[in-house]
């Protein structure tokens, strides 16, 4: 499994320094690093195809390859290896990436088949849980979870009774602020921060599934930082919203790791990838699941 990882890798490379280049050329230039089946290279192609990495042009022979946009929203990134790297060592999305919301989320698909098996097993499985909850059973487990809820966010993000006297405005912001741990910039106009807002709420609307809905909301006002603080609290509050307005089970995020959390939010920030955030959504989904109701 892991030679075949690191041939995919290697191919991937070769991609993203010559694209569109055949699958002959291909070939060629990844037959140094001693993948040495033509036939090798096409099964991997396809399989990249299939996971949206890469996309083509062209029919038949003429086809020629490229790295998908979905490719650097998903490909799945190593926190540990990421953070190796000093601050100022790493290459960085510095600013704010508009296309990101308007070109790129809103045509690719966030979750694998796979994943969105394994979202909606668990999701059946909180449905028959529920159905045998008297009215009274069900608001006290949800009680237990907003607790747990409102404990962890306290941990992962300063409590707001900590700033009431700081002088921390209501609203959208209207000063520059600044994140702890990287160079990446948030917006810093208040017009360009609402129209920001407005299009994610568009990007919401247009998606279909809850799960990708309630992932999105989570990653995207965290990225905006509408506010002057409490941006991270509001995203996880805003999400569940939307998991419960659609009869889904929300999340407390009480077994994640403060630390994680915050470098798979970095990440995101950084490289608008979302596979560390998205592997900690699936993972407290399936906690929450199991451990409430």
């Amino acid at each position: 499994m892991a030679k075949i990882k690191l041939k995919i890798n290697v191919l991937i490379d070769r991609i993203k320094q010559h694209p569109g280049l055949s699958s002959k050329e291909l070939f060629e230039e990844v037959n140094a690093a001693h993948i040495t089946s033509y036939a090798t290279v096409k099964r991997m192609l396809q399989h990249l195809i299939e996971k949206d990495f890469v996309t083509t042009t062209g029919i038949g022979k003429a086809t020629t390859y490229h790295i998908s946009k979905s490719y650097d929203v998903i490909h799945e990134v190593n926190i540990e290896t990421y953070f190796k790297k000093e601050l100022d060592e790493r290459k960085v999305r510095k600013s704010f990436n508009h296309e990101l919301i308007t070109e790129t989320l809103n045509k690719i698909s966030i979750f694998s088949e796979e994943e969105l098996q394994h979202l909606n097993d668990l999701h059946n499985a909180f449905k028959k849980k529920i159905a045998t909850l008297s009215k009274k059973e069900y608001k006290t487990e949800l009680e237990r979870l907003a607790i747990d809820l409102s404990w962890k966010s306290s941990q992962i993000e300063l409590h707001r009774l900590l700033i009431k006297e700081l002088g921390v405005e209501n609203n959208i912001r209207k000063r520059t602020v600044g994140i702890s741990g990287t160079n990446y910039k948030p917006l810093d106009n208040e017009f360009q921060i609402r129209e920001a807002m407005e299009e994610l709420c568009g990007l919401v609307n247009l998606k279909k599934n809850v799960f990708e809905k309630a992932l999105l909301v989570l990653v995207l006002i965290s990225y905006i930082q509408p506010f002057g603080d409490g941006n991270k609290r509001t995203a996880r509050i805003i999400s569940n919203a939307i998991l419960m307005n659609h009869k889904y089970c929300p999340l407390s995020f009480r077994t994640v790791d403060s630390l994680d959390y915050k470098k798979a939010m970095l990440i995101f920030y950084e490289q608008n990838n979302l596979s560390a955030v998205k592997q900690i959504f699936i993972s407290q989904f399936k906690f929450a699941v199991e451990t409430y109701f």
